[in-house]
């Protein structure tokens, strides 16, 4: 199974946008067969910690430029994780 396709009818349904949406305490209903689909909570949070960790670097860092190139980096990767990494499941 791919981590874009629902886990009740396999269709690829949740594009990288879309999946992006899909909080760890959110579900959404696929497009295809109309059931509840949402993320699994611990790897969702796994794929934000680059995120959050460059939100706390904002504090310690002096140089503007560092912050917004680490922001930039984490944001990227964090988007990444969460689309290509993190697989989908049944609510």
């Amino acid at each position: 199974m791919n981590v874009t396709s629902c886990p009740h009818c396999q269709q690829k349904t949740f594009a990288g946008l879309k999946k992006i949406w899909i909080g760890p305490n959110r579900s959404v209903r696929c497009s295809h067969c109309q059931n509840k689909v949402g993320v699994l909570r611990t790897k969702a949070w796994l794929a934000l910690s680059p995120f959050l960790l460059a939100l706390g670097f904002n504090f310690y860092s002096a140089s503007a430029l560092a912050r917004y190139l680490m922001i930039a980096i984490c944001t990227l990767t964090s988007s990444l994780l969460y689309i290509y990494w993190l697989p989908l499941e049944k609510r």
